[in-house]
């Protein structure tokens, strides 16, 4: 697991997009590959290394929040 997806700037983000997708799988979501796999973990690093799992980081992930929610949230 040496080269990381374009639209991932670490391995730590790789591991936390996958961990959070492998329990969305495991909570019943379907799998958006056809494949032979059928740990969760696995599913989910596959997906997330073929670019097919969106996701949100920063300001962008936190949504449309007043500017004092924000800072609550970064604070607490």
């Amino acid at each position: 697991m040496s080269e990381l997806p374009d639209n991932i700037d670490s391995k730590f983000r790789l591991v936390t997009i996958t961990a959070m997708r492998a329990k969305q799988l495991q909570r019943g979501a379907r799998p958006k590959l056809d494949i032979e796999a059928t740990k969760p973990t696995e599913i989910a690093r596959r997906e997330v290394m073929e670019g097919l799992i969106d996701f949100q980081v920063g300001e962008d992930a936190i949504g449309p929040m007043e500017e004092n929610e924000v800072s609550e949230l970064l604070e607490g």
